[in-house]
Formats: structure tokens, sequence, C-alpha cells
């Protein structure tokens, strides 16, 4: 018997009209040359309609909206599914670990489905294959915290800067005694640019021009079937200002 892996996320809404009023969604996630990927995580979000904002208010819902969320893991087949859904549009991601597949809510234009009641609304997707941005940091006066939690400072942000300069960070994968790792699925044949910065230490590339404490960007294009490898060097104590 087929099964999934559902994660279930409700936030408090103003209305809970349209949780009598459900559906669901199901399809495949596939690369590109269509070969089924399993293990993918795929998350659902439903898209909201909220009042005019009167005064300086938050914004509320609309009555009768709620914001909802839910997610599958892909198994052998790529087959994702997830019942249950409030009706209304739902925006879907798509995020495979380990592999350098591109999630289509971060390099184009986020995929949506329309979710009506008593209904499965059918979403196939192919996931164009990047390559994996690395990016080392060495460390050799331990400078930087040893574990990884995103909490911890010295901090460091990096990630790539593309297009009209929208920006995504790339995550910490390891930590050991020489320094950290960081890695990010890109597309190849893409003009991107590397962003570095921090405002606990001092930072030099792999040729040791110092990175300016403002922060540096580094144009470069990765070249498909080879990961893109970066080497950034932790050289002190950020100057104090």
């Amino acid at each position: 018997m087929r099964r999934y892996s559902i994660i279930l996320i409700v936030a408090i809404s103003t209305g809970s009209a349209a949780f009598g009023q459900t559906g669901g969604i199901s399809g495949t996630i596939a690369s590109a040359s269509g070969f089924p990927i399993a293990g993918a995580t795929v998350t659902y979000r439903r898209l909201v309609n909220f009042l005019a904002n009167v005064g300086k208010g938050p914004p509320r819902l609309a009555p009768g909206e709620v914001h909802y969320g839910a997610s599958a893991v892909t198994d052998a087949k790529g087959s994702h599914a997830a019942q249950g859904l409030p009706q209304g549009t739902y925006q879907v991601c798509v995020d495979v670990s380990g592999q350098p597949f591109l999630d289509p809510c971060k390099w184009s234009t986020p995929p949506s489905v329309q979710v009506k009641s008593g209904q499965t609304s059918v979403l196939t997707l192919s996931l164009r294959q990047g390559v994996f941005l690395q990016i080392r940091l060495n460390d050799p006066r331990s400078l930087l915290p040893t574990s990884v939690s995103p909490a911890d400072s010295p901090h460091i942000i990096t990630g790539v800067i593309f297009g009209t300069g929208a920006f995504l960070a790339a995550q910490r994968a390891s930590v050991d005694s020489g320094g950290q790792n960081y890695r990010m699925p890109i597309p190849s044949g893409t003009p991107l640019n590397l962003w570095l910065f921090s405002g606990h230490v001092s930072l030099a590339d792999s040729q040791g021009k110092t990175v300016p404490a403002t922060g540096s960007k580094m144009a470069f294009q990765a070249v498909a079937g080879a990961d893109q490898v970066f080497t950034v060097n932790i050289t002190g104590p950020a100057a104090q200002r």
C-alpha cells in the first residue's frame, strides 16, 4: 500500500467556514528528463485575501479566509498527495534534500493549483536540475561557534543575489574543527553574485583580498555538471566601528 508522510500546519484564523469545504491535491514530482524524484518535500500554502487596510493596524484576513499549510514527502514513484485542504488557491513549493534540484518557488514563478470542495486537483511538476554552490569558511582561530544553531553568533550571511536584486541565503550544512560549510542548489549558466557579510568577523577570499565590512558581491556563473566552490578565510574579529 502506498504511504505518504504528511505534516499539517494550521494557523489561527478569523473564520472557519472554509474548513467545512475541503478538497485535495495529488500528482507527481519528476526531473526535467522525466525521472520520478523520491523523497522530495512538497509544501502546499493557501493564498489568502486581506481586507483593505484602514488606519495603522496590521492587515486583517477577509471574512471566511484561513491560513493553511500542509506538506508531503514523495514516494518512490515521485507521487505526492494531501487531503482535507480548505478550498482555495495553493502555492506549491518543492525541496529535494541532498540533490541540486531547483525549488520553483525560489527560482521561477511559484506554481499554484486551485482546490475545490470535494475534489482532488492534480499537479505534476518537472524540476530543473542545477548544481550545488558550496562555500567553505576556514576558521583557523575558532572565532565562529562550533554548533549549527542559527541563533549562535558571531554569524555570517552568505548566499546569492540574482535577477533584479533578489537574495537567497545559503544554509549552513556542517561545522568541523577547521571551519564551516554552507551549501545551496543554484542554476547553471545564470549570472549570479556571491554575497558575503559579517558584522562579527573579518573575511578574506581565497586570494587574500579582504571582504569589505559592508559586504561583498562576487560575480560568477556556474557550469553545468560541476559544483561551484568558494573558499573564504576568517582572518580575525571584525574591526570595531
